[in-house]
């Protein structure tokens, strides 16, 4: 089995076509990749689909979440990624000479909402098109997909059109030279002058909007080290989220915010900095991350940055979060807090339980506060190390791999 591409140009994608759409940028596929790159270091050889001379994987890198490559973006996006296929590679695919992975990791959103569903998408796009079953793969950012897949399936009684597969490529996208080469909670706990927590929020989200709403209206801000690099005007959802009138929101975050610490980074996309001295200047990070309020768990470099830093923290984040981290292999359980508030799946209450450990947290005298670190010291280098020992996209490549070659196997 081989691993093909329309070019074997290092950085571009397949079906380069779909990259733009008129003026827009960054439309159906990904404009770039990291594909090549990675399966060129796991020692994976790839070839020029015009090349063909035996079955093998079409990589399809799509850009956005479920609903935007799925094509239910209605009169909006795109059309499904699957309806756009050209027929020569769809003529390969029907005679099993290829197998389609979609890769869809970049993102973690989910397949189904009460506004669309792109599991029954998918299905219908694979019926019309006479799509073999089995002959597409998607990897996707939620760590929760293949089990909803299969209770979707049991929901609709319907059959396994395609396989969905968990995958993760941001764990180490913002190592270099600089690490720090000992966790840096030690540096911290060492500090007398250290910051309760950190708190570090780029792109405003309602989630993140209601975090920083509890620490300004609770005179939390001079406990921690914390930024908010945008301010949302209107924010209903974050206001539900506090459950405060949404001008008395309003009046709030427009008096605090936006606060930066080191610099502006609305515009910049953060994901491959980091700043050391943070995290050896306070005891907690609590994280926000991209996703909360949907039924999904997306794992990004918000998470694996102060686990790479030697960092305990609590999580805002969708339910099941760090369940799904713990599936990776970490320990999430610091400070003797537990994560119990993993499993509540009423966002309002679970941003709640989470705030109400934060403020406990911060309500403990130092010596406390010392006593409870080292006894996490365990977990914190635990994690250290496992995010380095570890190479989440290689597996998921390999398990892609593997299961693709049962898949031609099974159609021999």
């Amino acid at each position: 089995m081989k691993i093909y591409f329309d070019n074997l140009e290092l950085d571009q994608s397949n079906l380069t076509q779909f990259e733009t759409q008129g003026n827009k940028t960054w439309w159906l596929t990904s404009p770039g990749s990291i594909l090549k790159r990675e399966l060129r270091s796991m020692g994976v050889e790839y070839h020029k689909l015009l090349d063909w001379d035996e079955a093998g994987l079409y990589f399809i890198d799509v850009n956005g979440d479920p609903n935007w490559w799925s094509g239910e973006n209605k009169g909006t996006g795109p059309k499904h990624i699957l309806q756009m296929v050209p027929s020569g590679i769809l003529e390969l695919v029907k005679t099993k000479k290829l197998r389609l992975v979609i890769l869809a990791d970049k993102e973690g959103g989910p397949m189904v909402t009460n506004h669309f569903d792109a599991f029954k998408a998918t299905t219908e796009i694979m019926r019309e098109r006479k799509y073999p079953k089995g002959s597409v793969l998607i990897l996707q950012g939620n760590t929760k997909i293949e089990e909803q897949y299969k209770n979707w399936r049991e929901k609709f009684l319907e059959d396994k059109w395609f396989d969905v597969q968990y995958s993760n490529h941001f764990g180490k996208i913002f190592f270099d030279d600089k690490m720090p080469t000992v966790p840096c909670i030690y540096a911290a706990m060492q500090n007398q002058e250290s910051k309760d927590f950190n708190s570090l929020n780029r792109v405003y989200r309602p989630h993140r909007g209601a975090h920083l709403h509890y620490l300004a209206k609770n005179n939390l801000l001079e406990k921690g080290m914390v930024s908010c690099n945008q301010v949302k005007q209107s924010d209903i959802l974050g206001s539900r989220l506090t459950g405060e009138s949404i001008s008395d929101f309003e009046k709030v975050m427009n008096e605090h915010y936006p606060l930066y610490l080191d610099g502006n980074w609305e515009n910049t996309n953060a994901a491959w900095n980091y700043n050391t001295e943070l995290y050896q200047n306070t005891l907690l990070t609590v994280i926000t991350e991209t996703i909360f309020i949907d039924n999904t768990s997306f794992v990004t470099e918000k998470i694996f940055k102060p686990i790479a830093l030697g960092h305990p923290f609590i999580l805002i984040a969708g339910s099941g979060t760090v369940k799904g981290l713990e599936e990776l292999g970490f320990k999430c359980d610091f400070l003797g807090f537990g994560t119990e508030y993993d499993s509540i799946e009423d966002p309002k209450t679970r941003l709640e339980e989470v705030h109400n450990i934060l403020e406990t947290w911060i309500s403990l005298d130092r010596d406390e506060k010392l006593r409870r670190i080292g006894s996490s010291f365990e977990n914190i280098v635990h994690n250290w190390d496992h995010l380095r020992n570890s190479s989440f996209y290689h597996d998921a490549l390999h398990k892609a791999i593997q299961s693709s070659k049962d898949y031609f196997n099974e159609t021999v």
